[in-house]
């Protein structure tokens, strides 16, 4: 779906975009920024999407897909500019039903393999694309690459590196460091269940060296997000585990990335999805309990030192929303599909509290909730997930940074703007 946001009240269905081949879409990323050819040129932008099948697709996004005054009511397949892949992957030529020799050995244990997460480097030329995929590999392509060896067919690029770090999962996550002044990031970070977190450093003569795959807490890793604008190499970590000291589960390291950390947002439930704004110098971070908590870093200060030297770093911590069911039944037991939790529950709804108009301005009790050990609302594990908040995406345009989205897992999509955010 692509909405418009121009008007701050309430944003605008502009257009509903389909991919074809695909079950899921697990990932969507655009390109950071795009130099148009002359004053004619109708492109929006690059937006590239993990798919099921294990490819990322790049679709180029322009004006005419969009519509302005008119109610939206067709999809739109738009044409794939380009397909990244990798070694492993069947091959899906609909004239061919044989497989390649690669996809064979993936195939025969009975896996699927799909692309789970993307990384677009930020820094110059935005060349670089990163992906990280359920069978523990992660894969580094060069757009711009011109070996007919990386050319599989036209249309189509093979990776530059393709890397192991970790076990199989379906939580397999990265990012990429953010260099401005240089075409190739100097590290890739990739965590997994496995609790796991690898520093792959991308700038050795000879390739990818891993410099290290651990972390000091050794807790499985459900997202990375590189701080940019600081002058430290930065990284904020989000866990999956409640053994996490005082539940910080997003920790923010710093240069040795095996540290511990600085705590940055508690939580009392896993964390589902991180993000970091450099427009706002704040950290964002939704859980599986339905909470969506911001850092709010200094002005122009290292994050980092803010949290090391701050005597209440706490008071940085606010809520953007809260997630709570209308009515919780004493025998709501664990559903395997929403499906089956509506057709047995036909009346559950949920409510929200949302702190969009005064973002700053929170009571006592909500302190409380932001600062000790087991304040906020928790997950029941027994239940269907249906407060879980599986995405938190800022705006990655500077015009419209005060704009945030998150995507739940009850399906529900919500747009957020938080004026108070930009300073």
């Amino acid at each position: 779906m692509a909405f418009d946001c121009a008007a701050k009240s309430c944003p605008k269905l502009s257009a509903l975009l389909a991919v074809e081949t695909v079950s899921k879409i697990h990932c969507l990323k655009w390109c950071p920024s795009l130099k148009k050819e002359d004053d004619l040129d109708q492109r929006l932008g690059l937006l590239a999407a993990a798919c099921s099948d294990g490819t990322i697709k790049i679709y180029t996004i322009s004006q005419d897909m969009l519509q302005e005054n008119e109610t939206v009511t067709e999809m739109l397949l738009p044409q794939v500019s380009m397909t990244l892949k990798r070694p492993g992957l069947i091959n899906q030529d609909s004239n061919s039903s044989a497989p390649s020799a690669t996809g064979a050995a993936a195939t025969s244990h009975g896996t699927s393999i799909e692309c789970l997460e993307i990384s677009w480097y930020r820094g110059k030329g935005h060349q670089i694309i990163a992906g990280a995929f359920n069978d523990g590999h992660v894969a580094i392509w060069d757009l711009c690459v011109q070996s007919p060896l990386l050319k599989s067919d036209p249309g189509s690029l093979l990776p530059l590196h393709f890397l192991r770090g970790h076990q199989p999962s379906n939580k397999v996550c990265l990012a990429l460091s953010e260099q401005d002044g240089n075409p190739m990031p100097k590290y890739l970070f990739t965590g997994s269940s496995d609790k796991k977190l690898c520093t792959w450093d991308l700038s050795h003569p000879r390739g990818p060296s891993l410099e290290s795959d651990q972390t000091a807490l050794a807790l499985a890793v459900n997202s990375i997000s590189w701080l940019g604008n600081h002058e430290k190499s930065t990284i904020c970590v989000a866990y999956d585990d409640s053994s996490c000291v005082n539940n910080n589960r997003s920790m923010v390291l710093a240069e040795d990335f095996t540290e511990r950390g600085v705590g940055a947002l508690l939580h009392n439930s896993s964390v589902l999805s991180m993000e970091f704004s450099p427009f706002l110098n704040v950290i964002g971070s939704s859980d599986a309990g339905g909470n969506v908590v911001f850092y709010i870093g200094e002005d122009r200060r290292d994050p980092t030192q803010t949290l090391k030297h701050q005597k209440h770093p706490s008071l940085r911590r606010v809520y953007l929303c809260r997630s709570s069911l209308t009515t919780d039944p004493e025998d709501l037991n664990y559903m395997r599909s929403l499906t089956e939790l509506k057709n047995n529950y036909p009346e559950l709804s949920m409510n929200f509290t949302d702190n969009v108009d005064d973002l700053f301005t929170i009571s006592d009790k909500e302190k409380a909730m932001l600062k000790d050990r087991g304040g906020m609302a928790a997950q029941d594990l027994r239940k269907y997930p249906l407060l879980s908040i599986n995405q938190v995406n800022f705006s990655p345009n500077n015009h419209s940074k005060a704009w945030i989205f998150t995507g739940a897992q009850s399906g529900l999509g919500r747009l957020f703007y938080v004026p108070d955010l930009v300073i």
